[in-house]
C-alpha cells in the first residue's frame, strides 16, 4: 500500500476479508471510523484507515483456522 493511495469501500473489505455489507454496517454503526470523502461524496479510505479497519477485523471476525480448534467436540463420522 502507498501512503497517498486512495482505497474504495471494496477493496478496503477484500483487504479485512470481510463483505462490502459488512464494512458498511460497521460504518454505519459506529463500530470503525468513517473516511473522509472525496469531492464525488464517495468514501475515500487512506492506508491508515485501512489498518484500523483490518485490525478491527482480525479482532471480532475469527478466522477458519481459529475456528476449526472450536469444533473439535464434533465427532466426525464416515
Amino acid at each position: 500500500m502507498s501512503t497517498n493511495e486512495i482505497y474504495r469501500t471494496k477493496q478496503v473489505a477484500d483487504q479485512a476479508g470481510i463483505s462490502k455489507e459488512t464494512l458498511l454496517r460497521w460504518l454505519k454503526e459506529g463500530k470503525v471510523d468513517e473516511p473522509n470523502r472525496d469531492r464525488n461524496r464517495w468514501r475515500a479510505f487512506s492506508e491508515k484507515d485501512v489498518m484500523a479497519i483490518v485490525e478491527y477485523a482480525n479482532r471480532v471476525v475469527p478466522s477458519p483456522a481459529s475456528l476449526q480448534g472450536n469444533l473439535s467436540f464434533i465427532k466426525k463420522t464416515s
